[in-house]
């Protein structure tokens, strides 16, 4: 099922049920903020967004949403009929490093990247600082358990809630590209050395990639599944065996977006076409 006239899509996040997308008008300034009900493929609200260029992230209950502006500004809304503004940080001036962000698994705490390679993790009700490591980045896991946090060449998993380290950490090897965690035992990256870009998935073997400008890796919500994203290509695969079960090359080189609100659906959006694609996966 297709869906049209959404504008430019910009950015796209999904939890078990829940879309969200964010869309640049094509005939005027502004972009909005749309939530679907991906089982009916309905528009459930529109919000106008707070700044043109935004990250979206929901938390693994699909309660709460998380935007980040360009210049590093969160935004936490209580999502329902009207979503409602809950918090806004600025981001203090400083270097672009770790500007990632995400929500614990019942969106009470914000875990951010700061501008100081530092990463913290927040209580949302007071702002109170609960943990604080060394990182340049910080990716939070689909399930909302766990954060990856990245300093250099290392990246270290540890709970979302307490900042405690939970197993080892790895290695990335050659310039990480992407990265997006299911769960405390299950993560994807991509990393590029010089032309070449590898994709690595916890316990399958390494295989090569396209190479685009931007890659975005999304987890279904049991983490069976892994979406690949990016300029011209879209990839769905197995995350048991990685079998190829969908893969897309657009004729324009235009970048795709993916989501996926369950384990057996997942959406693609075109951001030049401004298209919403909803698929549903057959056994086989």
């Amino acid at each position: 099922m297709q869906l049209k006239g959404t504008g430019h899509v910009t950015a796209l996040t999904a939890a078990t049920g829940v879309l969200v997308t964010a869309a640049r008008n094509r005939d005027g300034p502004g972009t909005w903020l749309r939530g679907w009900d991906a089982r009916n493929r309905k528009a459930l609200w529109m919000l106008k967004a707070p700044a043109s260029g935004v990250e979206l992230r929901l938390s693994a209950d699909g309660k709460s949403m998380l935007l980040t502006t360009r210049g590093g500004t969160n935004h936490v809304y209580q999502l329902g009929a009207k979503p409602r503004a809950y918090r806004k940080w600025m981001r203090k001036r400083g270097g672009k490093k770790g500007r990632t962000q995400g929500l614990s698994a019942d969106g009470k705490m914000l875990i951010r990247g700061d501008v100081r390679a530092q990463v913290r993790g927040y209580t949302l009700d007071k702002y109170k600082m609960k943990w604080l490591l060394k990182g340049d980045r910080v990716m939070v896991s689909r399930d909302g358990r766990a954060a990856a946090v990245v300093r250099g060449e290392q990246v270290r998993l540890v709970d979302a809630v307490t900042g405690r380290g939970l197993g080892k950490s790895w290695k990335v090897d050659g310039t990480l590209v992407a990265l997006a965690v299911h769960s405390r035992g299950r993560w994807a990256q991509v990393s590029r050395r010089g032309k070449v870009c590898e994709l690595r998935v916890t316990g399958l073997s390494p295989r090569s990639v396209d190479c685009t400008r931007d890659v975005y890796l999304a987890w279904s919500p049991a983490g069976t599944l892994l979406g690949i994203a990016g300029y011209g290509v879209a990839m769905v695969i197995r995350a048991a065996d990685g079998r190829v079960l969908m893969a897309k090359r657009a004729r324009s080189w235009a970048p795709f977006r993916l989501a996926f609100p369950s384990d057996t659906t997942f959406v693609l959006a075109n951001e030049f076409v401004g298209q919403l694609s909803f698929y549903r996966l057959v056994k086989r």
